[in-house]
């Protein structure tokens, strides 16, 4: 059939380019519009400037240019939606900032020690004037019952100045400040039970507040009538969306297993219902349901039930995103049209684009389009091999098929982004997704309307919750089975496009049966293996010390080959989940197998440190490096180090300190925030600031 019908699968192809082109060459907006200039130009002097005869010679040329053109507009629409090229911006004056307004534009997030909220800043006060302003930021409050009574359009007041986004602190953490810009977030504000004040209700969207009260409303239904905790936490994620009480076990129980996407309510939860709906209406509809007008009537009823969903979701992002999606579908079955699935995936794709750009870089956004192009692809080839005979076996198999359809496209963005892979994830799918599909998100979506019946609400939420806990009960035993869960898998972004590349060759000599595509997708194996070889050996002959940002604590890891030595003091090796969140994942990059942790007293005792009267003495290769704990330690005249760490006792005693030793560079750990007058600040000194700086890593010599 060739690439022509695919209009808008260009379309939309070009609008992404535009988009990219635009972020990572942060042009102006001048620049998009001399671009779709120069392309329009170009294509009207090809239109109208030749005869018909040569513009279908030129007709390649009469499309690439307005395929430019529409690169261009997506290069002027991520500089309009981009929130910093604003003159009002908050970000241009926050430091002159005394104090601020906002209003909540998001349901706020608990945690067991704080609160976090998105809002917007409608207006600061600067030199004791209140002024207009334009700008989102994060704001965390204290975890106290104020702050756990806010809801999506609370008005408060913050006295205080707003603060920029910290960058990562160690290596390959997780970037936070990032994740927020694509959220047009570029600053935070941090205030105490005594610097803010609620002081009215003022939704930004009144459509959005009604949607946010009633999620609230379904979320205390379900806590009211489940017998279980764990389950009704369950099914607020399954089914509304809610998983802020979903504890880092949990989420890691689901995650091991493969099916983590059953607790964010997404495109999987929008299609169960669609199709559900449409399953109901014609059972309910039978005589009539081979009619075409039947088939409209059901789509409309069933597009704006789903509607109705999204809107007891809160109106989420990423429910919204599948709902446009389905509803671009099912529109098209109402209007008749008889366009590619492609093209229907590919307006919507455009149409979310085009009122958000951003979300191109968004990883729910990458994740489900991904995953509907598997399906729209790749669905019907493997439900073709097997034929099952009982509909139940079909529906089983068109389960499998799906999940199997949608992995196979989305399993190198998820271990790009997650650096894991459960090989029981079909095993666990077809346990789970039949169970979600059949009973718990219909199951819940009946519920929320029975909740008010006093004698069926009890009994609806006791089935339910039993069978949530069947499902994790299976969980739990495919997580038990050996090999459960592949972790510690790190792409770089080459090995990414390397191993799509070689899938896309694969497919395409599936399709094609022409040997061309087979030597392209072995050469692109071998590009891809070579790179793996190359890293593998990079990795085992790598040796580095490294010194880690952390607030009030000092670490150390020590890197040999494969074999890494954590040294920390006991309070931080008592906080997993912080450790884990900052360094599993520069472990994971450096092929790490094997991890030790250690106190700074255990390795001492083991022979690992030197003890001094200072402090623990370190020496790797022909280098020494002094943890300096004790200001007042007496040292030898010749005392020297090549590199000398110094925690907050040493710098309140510097001046002292420092006329006994000699060194040849200077870090400042992060057991304290140094004041920037500091003596240790001296130009001469170069020392590198952990707590500012980041975690600074180090190849000893040979």
């Amino acid at each position: 059939m060739g690439w022509a019908p695919y209009s808008f699968v260009r379309i939309a192809i070009f609008f992404a380019l535009g988009i990219l082109l635009g972020m990572y060459l942060d042009a102006p907006w001048y620049v998009g519009a001399a671009v779709t200039a120069i392309a329009l130009i170009t294509y009207c002097a090809l239109l109208f400037g030749l005869n018909k005869t040569q513009r279908l010679d030129y007709r390649g040329g009469l499309g690439l240019a307005g395929l430019v053109a529409v690169a261009g507009v997506g290069m002027i629409r991520l500089h309009q939606t981009t929130a910093l090229n604003t003159p009002q911006h908050l970000f241009h004056r926050y430091a002159q900032v005394e104090a601020y307004e906002v209003v909540l534009n998001a349901p706020p997030r608990h945690f067991p020690t704080y609160t976090r909220a998105e809002v917007q800043v409608p207006r600061v006060r600067t030199e004791g004037q209140w002024q207009a302003t334009e700008g989102k930021l994060l704001l965390y409050l204290p975890a106290d019952s104020a702050a756990r009574s806010l809801v999506y359009g609370d008005v408060l007041l913050v006295n205080g100045t707003p603060d920029t986004l910290r960058p990562p602190m160690n290596p390959d953490a997780f970037d936070f400040r990032a994740w927020l810009h694509q959220k047009q977030i570029l600053l935070e504000g941090r205030a105490r039970e005594s610097e803010w004040l609620r002081m009215g209700y003022a939704p930004p969207h009144r459509l959005l507040a009604w949607a946010d009260h009633a999620r609230r409303s379904a979320a205390q239904q379900i806590l009211r009538y489940f017998p279980h905790r764990e389950s009704a936490i369950i099914a607020q994620a399954l089914i509304l969306g809610v998983r802020d009480e979903l504890s880092s076990s949990l989420r890691a129980r689901y995650a091991a297993a493969g099916v983590m996407h059953v607790l964010a309510v997404s495109g999987l939860h929008v299609g169960i219902i669609y199709e559900a709906l449409l399953l109901a209406l014609g059972l309910l509809f039978r005589p009539w349901r081979e009619t075409k007008r039947f088939e409209k009537l059901s789509v409309a009823f069933a597009l704006l039930l789903l509607w109705l969903y999204a809107f007891l979701t809160g109106l989420t992002p990423s429910v919204l995103r599948a709902t446009v999606m389905f509803s671009v579908f099912g529109i098209g079955s109402l209007l008749g049209r008889k366009a590619l699935s492609y093209n229907k995936w590919a307006f919507s794709a455009f149409l979310l684009l085009f009122f958000n750009p951003w979300w191109l870089v968004d990883v729910g956004f990458q994740l489900s389009f991904l995953a509907v192009l598997g399906i729209l692809y790749l669905y019907d080839d493997i439900n073709a091999l097997v034929a099952p005979r009982f509909r139940t076996t079909q529906y089983l198999w068109k389960m499998v098929s799906v999940t199997t359809a949608a992995q196979l496209a989305t399993f190198p963005l998820s271990l790009y982004y997650f650096h894991q892979f459960p090989p029981y994830f079909l095993l666990a799918n077809l346990v789970v997704l039949p169970l979600v599909s059949i009973l718990v998100v219909p199951g819940l979506l009946v519920f929320l309307f029975i909740a008010w019946v006093p004698l069926l609400a009890p009994a609806g939420g006791w089935v339910l919750s039993y069978l949530i806990v069947g499902m994790n009960h299976l969980l739990d035993w495919l997580n038990l089975l050996p090999g459960a869960v592949q972790e510690g898998i790190f792409l770089s972004p080459a090995m990414l496009v390397l191993l799509y590349a070689l899938i896309v060759l694969l497919l395409a000599f599936i399709a094609r049966r022409e040997m061309r595509w087979l030597t392209s997708a072995m050469a692109m194996l071998l590009l891809l293996c070579g790179l793996w070889v190359y890293r593998a050996w990079e990795r085992a002959h790598q040796s580095r010390v490294e010194w880690y940002s952390f607030p009030y604590h000092t670490a150390l890891g020590v890197m040999r080959g494969q074999h890494a030595l954590l040294i920390a003091d006991s309070t931080l090796l008592q906080r997993p989940g912080t450790l884990h969140y900052q360094l599993d994942d520069h472990f994971y990059n450096c092929g790490i197998r094997r991890t030790d942790t250690l106190t700074w007293q255990e390795a001492t005792d083991r022979g690992l440190l030197r003890p001094t009267e200072a402090g623990p003495l370190l020496v790797w290769q022909g280098e020494t490096f002094l943890l300096a704990q004790n200001p007042y330690a007496t040292l030898a005249d010749s005392a020297a180090v090549d590199y000398l760490v110094v925690t907050r006792r040493v710098a309140w005693q510097w001046e002292r300190f420092s006329t006994q030793l000699r060194f040849r560079h200077l870090l400042l750990s992060g057991t304290y925030t140094f004041p920037r007058q500091t003596p240790l600040y001296e130009p001469a000194l170069q020392a590198h600031d952990l707590s500012r700086q980041g975690a600074w890593l180090h190849e000893p010599r040979e």
